[in-house]
């Protein structure tokens, strides 16, 4: 395993060296997940399929579903439009 000093900058940017940058395939768009440790941080590059493992997808059903449940019914909106004129 690999070892480096890395000084951060002002702003607390860090520099990763070339040859971690290479071996891992990082790019200049590439995403990383920070994790706060006891000892340190640790830092993980992540492809944006990350997204399917946190981000809940939801059918077309589930959404139809929601937009009926926000339709006001004629009544109210009658109320609603006499109160806003």
């Amino acid at each position: 395993m690999q070892q480096v000093i890395i000084k951060p900058l002002a702003k607390g940017q860090i520099t990763i060296p070339v040859s971690f940058r290479r071996e891992l395939g990082i790019k200049e768009n590439t995403l990383f997940q920070a994790e706060l440790k006891e000892d340190g941080v640790f830092l993980k590059p992540i492809s944006l399929d990350w997204k399917e493992k946190y981000i809940r997808q939801f059918s077309d059903e589930e959404i139809k579903g929601w937009l009926e449940e926000d339709k006001m019914d004629k009544k109210t909106l009658q109320k609603l439009k006499k109160y806003f004129k």
